[in-house]
């Protein structure tokens, strides 16, 4: 039975919670018309304590038929932010264990960025990778960036000597190929010496900007300042992070190059697509013109790859096509034409009579929510509504199962770190102990204990789990 993953960086799951449960019902609803196995949500920006409150205000954390969820949250600061968390639909998925000690690093894995929930044949690394920002901090952001993706690929490698294959889906904000962002916001070097723009067009051969020399310029601020039509930069630039995350940049090529272990499956599964981002600047308006990027993933070991767990979709099913108007899904049209809805989402209007229009009054329009979905599942992308995120989801589809329903291997992790992904639980564990009828019953069952003769004891953990 093929198993389909969603994986999704919500920017705050309270607010996405909130209108998916008013819009279908329910988040069970929605996941249902979403024909989802395995939701992966990042920067979801919860506390534990907001989980472990009444079952109907968990967030979807502790009533939600047939699903079960597991957490990692940020224990470092209290303001709530990171955190991720995995939602898998009982029936199909099985769960081994999980872990938010995944890095093998406290601090690392105290921000909640990573969790791994393992279920027997494969194991899912649910990640929101770090964000360096511009500025005089951006050393430092980018070496504790670089730490984690270190400590990240190690795990991937002690995975697959664990006989796990391995799906590690997540926002990696980063951009690895030029095509994976917008043209306008592509990048330039210019020469040391005078600024010539190198590599550039033949419409700015030999133009130079001195006071840029030596420096990185978007093709944007080229356009402005060598008064050139954007169109002529077409086929030309770089990903930005190349120059504001070059060993970024490079650990991420390297991971998922030809020789390498490790597989982009959007880019190997649609290579011919173009246009199509997973994130917009909301507050720029930029998802309704399509200036966007690439910053999530799925990535795969190559051995299920070429082996064929993971279904290749055919890019003709990509959303957004009008073959009657001659519109591919490889284009950047048709990628404007799923980022849009075919234009019905319209920009919000900062500004005049229209201020507010657009984002915040189509929210709750239903005909238009409607057209996140899209039909087969496939893996790819799925269009969610502006308001929902900032971002959209990425689609895996499996050719089979995660795991046999048994559970396949020794589990990973040890029982006490699954629990601490479900801290409810305990929570609820212990309160159901300390009541009156279950002191009741522990007076029962000691006195059983006390009268039965003494047997061998035998471990709920199978003889201990291996950390890998």
């Amino acid at each position: 039975m093929p198993t389909f993953v969603l994986s999704w960086n919500v920017a705050g799951w309270g607010p996405t919670y909130g209108l998916i449960s008013s819009h279908f019902d329910g988040l069970e609803c929605w996941l249902d018309r979403m024909q989802c196995d395995v939701l992966c949500i990042q920067e979801t920006k919860v506390k534990s304590t907001q989980v472990c409150g009444a079952p109907g205000e968990s967030l979807g954390a502790q009533k939600l038929q047939g699903w079960k969820s597991y957490w990692a949250f940020n224990k470092n600061k209290s303001s709530g932010l990171n955190g991720v968390a995995t939602f898998v639909r009982e029936d199909t998925v099985p769960v081994l264990a999980a872990t938010q000690e995944v890095l093998g690093d406290a601090a690392l894995d105290g921000e909640g960025r990573c969790l791994m929930t393992d279920h027997g044949d494969w194991c899912i690394l649910n990640v929101y990778a770090p964000f360096v920002g511009a500025g005089a901090k951006s050393r430092v952001a980018l070496e504790r960036k670089m730490r984690f993706l270190a400590a990240l690929e190690r795990r991937m490698v002690k995975l697959r000597a664990a006989c796990r294959h391995v799906l590690l889906v997540g926002d990696m904000n980063l951009t690895h190929r030029p095509f994976d962002v917008s043209l306008s916001r592509r990048m330039l070097h210019l020469s040391p010496c005078d600024g010539v723009v190198e590599d550039g067009p033949a419409a700015c051969a030999g133009a130079a900007v001195p006071e840029l020399a030596d420096t990185w310029c978007s093709i944007a601020d080229l356009c402005k300042r060598l008064e050139v039509e954007l169109d002529a930069f077409e086929g030309y630039g770089a990903a930005p992070h190349l120059a504001s995350e070059p060993k970024a940049v490079s650990w991420l090529q390297a991971l998922i190059s030809d020789s390498g272990s490790w597989v982009d499956v959007f880019a190997a599964c649609h290579p011919t697509a173009r246009g199509r981002f997973t994130a917009w600047n909301q507050q720029l308006n930029l998802r309704y013109r399509n200036a966007g990027s690439r910053l999530d993933y799925a990535i795969c070991d190559k051995e299920a790859w070429d082996k064929g767990l993971l279904i290749r979709s055919p890019t003709s099913g990509l959303p957004g096509a009008a073959p009657d108007a001659g519109v591919s899904s490889e284009s950047s049209e048709a990628a404007r034409n799923a980022t849009t809805n075919f234009g019905r989402w319209h920009a919000a209007s900062g500004a005049g009579l229209a201020s507010g229009e657009g984002l915040s009054l189509q929210a709750d329009d239903m005909r238009l929510n409607e057209g996140q979905f899209h039909g087969a599942r496939s893996t790819g992308l799925v269009y969610t509504p502006p308001a929902y995120s900032d971002h959209i989801p990425v689609s895996v589809l499996l050719a089979g199962t995660l795991g046999s329903p048994d559970g396949v291997g020794k589990p990973l992790t040890s029982k006490a770190e699954t629990a601490a992904c479900q801290p409810w639980a305990a929570q609820r564990s212990l309160s159901t102990f300390f009541s009156p009828r279950a002191a009741t019953k522990r007076v029962a069952t000691d006195e059983v204990l006390a009268s039965s003769q003494k047997q061998p004891k035998t471990s709920d953990d199978r003889g201990g789990a291996s950390s890998v």
